[in-house]
């Protein structure tokens, strides 16, 4: 199974970025995950990248609630888009 499909399978609607022309997949009208080659950028937010413990993760600026993974660590990318769900979730503790 492909990675989009991996991500359209925990619920993840597939549509364009807003960013770039590469795919993005979207959870309740917000957009979490996005593709730039092969780079992952996942909106982890800022409450979800102080509690990020694993160094595949790369941190872009540090106001981002964005969070760079490598395409090849899926197992990683996956376990994220899950928590960034719950953390872009309208009713998420903040």
């Amino acid at each position: 199974m492909t990675l989009a499909a991996h991500l359209r399978s925990i619920g993840l609607e597939q549509a364009p970025s807003r960013w770039g022309a590469d795919p993005a997949f979207w959870w309740r009208g917000r957009e979490i995950v996005h593709t730039h080659g092969d780079l992952i950028e996942i909106r982890l937010t800022r409450k979800g990248i102080r509690e990020l413990e694993d160094d595949r993760a790369m941190l872009r600026a540090r106001t981002s609630d964005w969070v760079m993974v490598a395409a090849n660590h899926e197992d990683l990318i996956l376990d994220l888009a899950e928590r960034a769900k719950a953390l872009n979730t309208n009713d998420a503790p903040t």
